[in-house]
């Protein structure tokens, strides 16, 4: 998930907004807000919605799936917990498995060696890294272009178009695959800088994992970020679109995620 949820994830500063500011300066307090925001979320937990869509060749949904995980930070890493599946509550003999679950792994980080432990520390710190490379990758590798004002959620926006640099080839792993092959339209609150709506789509065949997955040519996505304090904004929904082959298998496939209950912990 975290493939989808980097594209286009950099959010803004906050501020007065001048008349007549140039969009690589709207680019530039984007991500200094961006990496207030990765900082302040480590200090919250929340829950992650997963809809997985499968639709038939003439685009008729097939199938609806839902997973609901409550995401934690655990003794310093990150730990996804399911409590629900397809809009219902876990059955009690599940849920307790999961509960189980979680309370075996929080035991085994609370009483791991001193080695395993900052090996553990580093893997998260190196997925934060390779998240926050990722997003200023967006930054600079992609040509801004004003295309006008609009009004989202009541706010009034600027319209910016976001293309790839001629030659551009992202250093992250995501970035490499995915970031040359997109471009997008965001908009960014004029007062706030924050980044309220972004929609994209792929201009090439994305491959993963050596050929054995891909992404069509036209794959959409479409990402809306939300206030949740003074302290914070972040996702509120995500949505992808797309014809995906795995080895020799293609489907028309849709995917979800929303994000909600933030709730700061100490």
């Amino acid at each position: 998930m975290n493939a989808i949820c980097l594209a286009f994830a950099i959010w803004a500063a906050a501020g007065p907004a001048p008349e007549n500011i140039a969009v690589d300066e709207i680019m530039k307090r984007s991500l200094e807000r961006e990496r207030q925001n990765v900082r302040a979320l480590d200090n919250y937990t929340f829950e992650q919605v997963s809809i997985t869509k499968t639709y038939d060749g003439s685009g008729k949904l097939k199938k609806t799936e839902t997973q609901v995980e409550e995401v934690l930070q655990l003794d310093g890493s990150r730990y996804e917990k399911l409590i629900e599946e397809n809009g219902k509550p876990l059955p009690p003999a599940k849920a307790k498995r999961e509960q189980e679950k979680m309370d075996r792994e929080l035991a085994r980080r609370r009483n791991e060696s001193e080695s395993a432990k900052q090996k553990r520390l580093r893997e998260e710190a190196k997925r934060r890294e390779e998240e926050r490379k990722l997003r200023e990758e967006v930054a600079q590798g992609y040509q801004w272009k004003l295309l006008g004002e609009d009004t989202v959620a009541g706010s009034r926006c600027w319209k910016i178009g976001a293309d790839p640099k001629p030659g551009f080839k992202g250093q992250t792993r995501f970035g490499k695959m995915l970031l040359p092959k997109m471009r997008g339209i965001l908009w960014v609150d004029q007062n706030t800088y924050e980044w309220l709506r972004v929609e994209a789509e792929t201009t090439d065949k994305v491959t993963f994992g050596g050929f054995i997955a891909s992404l069509d040519k036209g794959a959409t996505f479409r990402l809306e970020q939300m206030r949740v304090n003074n302290e914070l904004w972040a996702p509120r929904r995500l949505e992808a679109r797309a014809a995906v082959r795995a080895l020799v298998v293609k489907q028309r496939a849709g995917f979800e995620l929303e994000f909600r209950n933030f709730r700061k912990f100490s």
